[in-house]
């Protein structure tokens, strides 16, 4: 990522970049950006994109090639899963200091919430709520199993 820290100007513009890369049918767990938009260019590969709105409704749910781009509104979940040939991009995020908020994982959304919040918002148990709250895993980028990888991580 490249925000208002590394190049100062950003502030100006209240822009910022994200380069990023996936390994073939890697996946990168769902999240949101809280304050701002992403403009995504594909530099290469393929990806499986999706991406809900605040009601859960999928506004996005397609197949990215090389040079295709599309944009993911703020407050929107989205996750890439790579192809067979892998993913990379670029994006253009219209913030200048950009806040990634991971739906599963240690500094998930959900991992965050008070437990009386869990339990009645899913109408769980406060058992069934705390299971949900500390067995959210670490990763954010899922790798597929070594059976599946074709080709060698870098």
């Amino acid at each position: 990522v490249v925000d208002r820290h590394k190049l100062p100007f950003l502030r100006y513009y209240d822009m910022s970049m994200e380069k990023g890369r996936l390994h073939t049918n890697s996946l990168i767990s769902p999240h949101w950006t809280n304050n701002g938009h992403s403009i995504v260019y594909v530099v290469r590969g393929d990806a499986q994109v999706e991406t809900v709105n605040y009601n859960g409704q999928a506004i996005m749910k397609d197949r990215v090639n090389q040079g295709d781009m599309f944009v993911v509104p703020q407050f929107f979940v989205s996750t890439f899963r790579a192809g067979q040939n892998g993913f990379e991009w670029v994006a253009i995020k219209t913030t200048s200091n950009p806040r990634l908020n991971p739906v599963s994982g240690y500094t998930s959304a959900i991992r965050a919430l008070p437990l009386d919040v869990l339990t009645h918002s899913y109408q769980i148990s406060p058992e069934d709520a705390q299971q949900l709250k500390l067995n959210s895993g670490g990763q954010s980028i899922l790798l597929p199993s070594s059976r599946s990888r074709q080709g060698s991580y870098h």
